[in-house]
């Protein structure tokens, strides 16, 4: 996982390959999205796999996440967008709609990070 605003120098994307690693997951935050275009198609370019981690996304409303799910779509065409619960706020019932929402949309994978704050990571990641 890479959060680009804590890079100090580019990473070599190809020697990253040659160790092995075949998908990179950055971390998505609105003040980071010029780093993001910055090093998604320097890892694509090199051939590696690669998706999203949209970071504190119970912060967001589902027409917020929507939005941003669309742009990194249409920019980046990531393999896999994760959300990820990082304040641990959301409930199964809010997950299964802004899934089935984000589903509809397109033909990606979703993934889904959870953190356990309200005991509820797991019915979550069920859901």
């Amino acid at each position: 996982m890479i959060h680009p605003s804590g890079l100090n120098k580019k990473p070599d994307f190809e020697k990253i390959k040659q160790a092995g690693i075949s998908l990179l997951r950055f971390a998505y935050a609105p003040n980071e999205w010029e780093l993001l275009e910055k090093h998604i198609p320097a890892a694509i370019e090199v051939g590696i796999s690669i998706s999203t981690n949209v970071t504190y996304s119970s912060r967001y409303s589902q027409e917020e996440l929507e939005k941003i799910y669309e742009k990194l779509l249409r920019i980046f065409s990531p393999n896999i967008i994760y959300l990820a619960d990082s304040c641990s706020a959301f409930y199964p019932n809010q997950v299964r709609e802004l899934y089935n929402s984000l589903k509809s949309n397109q033909d990606v994978s979703l993934g889904f990070h959870a953190h356990d704050f309200l005991s509820l990571a797991f019915a979550n990641s069920l859901t």
